[in-house]
């Protein structure tokens, strides 16, 4: 049986449960525990170096949210810092952690932010930081939402730029490949005007087949392809509306 240390979530007492179960006891309050979550609870109070028992108040869980945004662990700090704000909703510690979460400590925006709506959505996480803030911590706050916008779109940009090459490339061959049919039908019409008039008229015959084969080639590639040379790749709608939000947010801030 392979025991691991432990947090309970409900006592925080120290315990050993086996990992290779889903579900425990506790041997203190009797209650019935995720496994996971207590070993988790346990390794980031480890590498935190702070009691976590009794976590009652709002700062008890924001401190806990911190703690986890330290260890990236993204989906336990958001959990900490929503029930802090359950308790205090005007606690901008609580709200700036949502928005570390969120975007992974102001280093990454995906358009998985629009799923979630209400509350607890990325349009109210940022509209609260701004608005709960003093002049000082909006600054920073909109400075780092910046500077995560400005990445965020020069990626962007680099991945449009390479489907952009990509499509291109398609088309360059694309282009080569019409050309080469177009090359062997026009050989083959006039090897049969030739053998036409020289009266060879198997081989007429047989130039004709080939012209048509590699015309029907032709079209076919026509048909397939719907590359053209002024096409271009889909941008990340659900981004860009993302990134276009939270600059407007911004702005109306500092008006």
């Amino acid at each position: 049986m392979a025991m691991k240390a432990a947090t309970c979530p409900n006592c925080g007492a120290a315990i050993k449960l086996d990992d290779r179960l889903e579900r425990g006891i506790c041997e203190h309050c009797d209650s019935v525990i995720i496994i996971d979550d207590a070993i988790q609870k346990y390794k980031i109070e480890v590498s935190g170096k702070v009691d976590l028992v009794n976590l009652t108040s709002a700062e008890n869980d924001v401190q806990y949210g911190e703690i986890c945004i330290k260890a990236k662990d993204w989906k336990n700090g958001l959990g900490a810092f929503q029930k802090a704000i359950e308790k205090d909703t005007a606690n901008f510690r609580a709200w700036l952690g949502c928005l570390k979460a969120i975007t992974h400590n102001f280093t990454e925006l995906n358009e998985n932010l629009g799923a979630t709506r209400g509350v607890y959505g990325y349009e109210s996480i940022v509209n609260n930081c701004l608005h709960l803030a003093n002049e000082a911590q909006r600054q920073d706050v909109a400075r780092k939402l910046e500077a995560l916008i400005e990445q965020t779109k020069k990626s962007e940009q680099l991945v449009f730029d390479n489907k952009l090459d990509s499509m291109r490339n398609a088309y360059q061959k694309y282009k080569k490949k019409l050309n080469m049919y177009l090359m062997f039908a026009s050989a083959a019409f006039f090897l049969f005007i030739i053998f036409l008039c020289s009266k060879l008229y198997a081989l007429a015959i047989f130039c004709v087949a080939l012209f048509f084969v590699f015309t029907s080639f032709y079209s076919k590639e026509k048909l397939n392809r719907s590359v053209r040379k002024d096409a271009t790749p889909p941008r990340n709608r659900k981004l860009l509306d993302i990134v276009s939000n939270i600059e407007h947010m911004i702005a109306d801030t500092e008006k």
